[in-house]
């Protein structure tokens, strides 16, 4: 007769580098997690945030209307009808990541659609627009949160021009209009991103790379510490880990450009 193995409950310490204000310090470890029900409903405890950092308050369960469309794009949902992230397993059965569990800072459970521009330009030893994020999190490519009504591509020009200025969203646009392409380059979960991700709610990016000729000026905006142009091939030893994963894929989109 099969027996159903029972999780193994573990608490760890946030790691220094995977602390989020609002978050608890405790996270949530279950090493045989390989072996559990993916739909599991995961106890509370500690590791259990469930307030918006901006709109505290008592958190609603997913409508079954929010269940449906969570079903249809192929994830696990469990017994309360939260959805739960893709990389759980990998994230929960990690002794140095761990989870907290909740809605956590999202406004919406499961993916919370972002956008990511890639801006780098075409000289002989090329450059990238990086922002130096103002929530610590390090250097990372221009991004943010998409509006209602919005496309990625749109979104990501946007946070372009508010987090390094009108002159670089201006020659974005006017590379556009010169017939420039953008490549999507990765579109999904943002890779490495633990500090703000919980078990039931997640950043999901489109990150578009597009090229321009040169560096321009650049000015950090009211949600960024700095802006520069680093050179692609001497990134800063604090890349956010998501967009460092990134900027691998876009190591290797050069590599093959130049043959």
């Amino acid at each position: 007769m099969s027996t159903v193995e029972q999780p193994i409950i573990n608490t760890i310490e946030c790691p220094e580098e995977l602390r989020f204000k609002g978050y608890p310090e405790k996270r949530l470890h279950i090493p045989n997690i390989n072996y559990l029900d993916p739909n599991i409903t995961l106890p509370d405890g500690t590791w259990q945030t469930n307030n918006v950092s901006d709109r505290p308050g008592e958190v609603v369960l997913p409508t079954p209307e929010e269940i449906e469309k969570f079903t249809d794009f192929g994830l696990e949902i469990d017994d309360l009808g939260r959805p739960l992230h893709p990389n759980l397993k990998e994230m929960i059965g990690n002794s140095a990541i761990g989870v907290v569990t909740g809605k956590g800072f999202f406004r919406n459970w499961g993916p919370n659609y972002t956008a990511d521009l890639v801006v780098v330009t075409k000289e002989k030893r090329p450059r990238m627009l990086m922002i130096e994020r103002s929530d610590g999190g390090g250097w990372a490519f221009a991004g943010g949160f998409i509006d209602a009504n919005e496309t990625s591509l749109e979104a990501g020009v946007r946070e372009v021009g508010e987090e390094a200025g009108e002159t670089i969203e201006n020659t974005v646009r006017q590379a556009f209009k010169n017939g420039e392409l953008p490549e999507l380059i990765h579109s999904g979960p943002v890779p490495g991103e633990y500090r703000r991700t919980t078990a039931h709610a997640w950043t999901s990016t489109d990150a578009h790379l597009i090229r321009i000729d040169e560096p321009v000026e650049v000015v950090a905006g009211y949600d960024a510490k700095d802006a520069a142009w680093p050179y692609v091939d001497s990134r800063p030893n604090d890349t956010h880990p998501g967009h460092e994963r990134i900027a691998l894929k876009l190591d290797k989109i050069l590599a093959k450009s130049r043959g």
